[in-house]
């Protein structure tokens, strides 16, 4: 019996980008009464529930009651795709766009390759076409991830199926049984390297994560206002330090990136240069004093977000 597929969406005040999602997703290949489309609302306030539910009936569409991140939101949806039978699940970022055989290729690799933890497609820029954002993720000594092939142009230099350490979170592709063995996403880290942290478990159980390159998304590059750029540092900033500690990275790694925001910290505190950059430099301060603390989960200071 061909498997059934679950396809979990997060949304957060994004309705347009998710429709746009959904109408993408009416485009795959793959047969429809064996494809669970699931969207997670994290409690938005642009009315994404009823709009969806009145377009897409087809669509279960889950309610959080409040914003629980990445990590929290999906774990919403992959617990009911689950309960629903599903025997595959695709993490889906509603920005991405997806090609019509992308379910297709990464389950035909899941199917036949041994000891498959997670798979992930090629992913380009959604701006530029042809240009590679993720082949794949490697970790430094630091646990730090390096894109393969980020900006790249596409001449098929990443066109075999390769063992990555880990793979973009904006397309993460699972059996029931890999996310049954190792668990859900980790909510401490709200959002920011819960899918490294995924990745790097299933590593540890002995699984193996393959970048599928036949599977192809496109995704828009990071835009980031200064409000943006300061909640984004707190959660990498704070979240690196969980997945030093979680994954046994030992005292050099957590000196040497303690050394490097320190150093940023002092910067741009003492040179009047970086005075724009203020909020940025609370929010790191405000994340080594956390990670320290072991104070993870949702920070209700967002730094002009809510």
């Amino acid at each position: 019996m061909t498997p059934k597929i679950a396809v979990v969406i997060l949304t957060y005040n994004r309705l347009a980008l998710t429709l746009e999602c959904l109408s993408h997703l009416t485009e795959l290949d793959y047969p429809a009464e064996r494809l669970d489309i699931i969207v997670v609302d994290n409690n938005s306030g642009d009315g994404t529930p009823q709009a969806l539910r009145e377009q897409y009936q087809t669509v279960s569409v889950l309610e959080a009651g409040e914003n629980l991140g990445y990590a929290g939101g999906n774990n919403v949806g992959i617990r009911t795709a689950l309960a629903q039978g599903a025997d595959y699940v695709l993490i889906l970022n509603n920005d991405a766009v997806v090609a019509p055989d992308l379910l297709s290729a990464l389950l035909a690799v899941a199917e036949r390759e041994p000891a498959v933890g997670f798979l992930g497609p090629k992913v380009y820029h959604l701006e530029d076409p042809q240009q590679i954002q993720s082949a794949g993720i490697m970790l430094d000594s630091c646990l730090g991830p390096q894109q393969r092939g980020q900006d790249e142009i596409d001449a098929g230099q990443f066109a075999s199926i390769a063992e990555c350490d880990a793979l973009s979170g904006c397309a993460l592709f699972a059996s029931r049984q890999v996310i049954e063995q190792i668990g859900l996403l980790d909510e401490r880290f709200f959002m920011y390297h819960e899918e490294i942290d995924w990745c790097l478990r299933a590593k540890a159980a002995g699984l193996r994560n393959l970048y599928v390159p036949a599977a192809r998304v496109w995704h828009p590059k990071p835009h980031r206002n200064g409000d943006t750029i300061a909640f984004t540092t707190y959660y990498m900033v704070r979240n690196h330090y969980l997945l030093l500690a979680k994954h046994g990275a030992g005292i050099l790694p957590v000196a040497q990136i303690t050394k490097k925001h320190l150093t940023w910290l002092l910067n741009w505190t003492l040179n009047p240069k970086w005075r724009h950059v203020r909020p940025k430099r609370d929010a790191l301060f405000k994340a080594l004093v956390d990670a320290a603390l072991g104070r993870y989960g949702r920070q209700r200071w967002h730094y002009g977000r809510q």
